[in-house]
């Protein structure tokens, strides 16, 4: 079962809204050694805009695959690999150094706010000729006949010490297209969070504990033996 990872994202939600999302984003890449060194794409929005709306959009020129988004409720970190990365495992040390530096950095930019929720989104693509038929016969069993696409969601409520989280597998047929090359196969993913309690924020050590468990849910073996077995 050929796979790759197609994109990874990590969420930072605030417990209040951020009033200047676009001098956060100066802290924050400072506090990143200048990952994002391209020009800052920042976009002009009144007050009361829907405050998921992205405000601030930073780039790395010199290390394409990464950039981050700011609105005033969240920050995401984007990671789109231009290599090709088969299992979360083999890349975990590296992506974990620019996470876990991330998170220090949004938290010591938007004090006295707090983080009060944290998300981890990857997304596999695994080559297969004929998706549906293989998603029909790992994962239902009441025959549909034939079909053109499918897709499955499900939640597996769970927890890390007395975090509860949402534990979330997406599976569907799709196409990834490289170098003109289009394939067919199977994206899968996988969607990791913790649900907020009211007036509690996340420190630092509960978020890298979140996330180093959100890994371990994250692995090509994960994905062949619990997701797709």
């Amino acid at each position: 079962m050929k796979t790759k990872i197609v994109n990874i994202q990590l969420a930072l939600f605030f417990q209040e809204n951020i009033s200047r999302p676009d001098k956060v984003s100066t802290s924050i890449n400072h506090e990143m050694n200048n990952l994002f060194d391209a020009m800052p794409f920042i976009l002009p929005m009144p007050n009361d805009a829907p405050a998921e709306i992205p405000i601030v959009q930073m780039k790395s020129e010199l290390n394409k695959e990464y950039n981050c988004n700011i609105a005033r409720s969240r920050v995401d970190f984007y990671f789109n690999p231009e290599k090709e990365i088969s299992d979360f495992e083999d890349f975990e040390k590296e992506y974990d150094a620019h996470a876990t530096k991330f998170i220090s950095a949004v938290f010591k930019s938007i004090k006295p706010i707090k983080i009060s929720r944290l998300g981890f989104v990857v997304q596999y693509f695994v080559e297969d000729n004929n998706p549906t038929e293989t998603i029909k016969r790992k994962l239902i069993s009441k025959e549909l006949g034939s079909l053109r696409d499918l897709s499955i969601r499900f939640n597996q409520n769970n927890s890390v010490g007395n975090i509860k989280i949402n534990d979330i597998t997406n599976i569907q047929t799709g196409k990834v297209t490289k170098n003109n090359k289009e394939s067919n196969g199977i994206l899968v993913q996988r969607d990791f969070n913790n649900i907020v309690k009211k007036n509690m924020g996340l420190t630092i050590s509960s978020l890298k504990t979140l996330l180093k468990k959100a890994y371990s849910y994250s692995t090509k073996k994960f994905i062949e033996e619990v997701v797709l077995n």
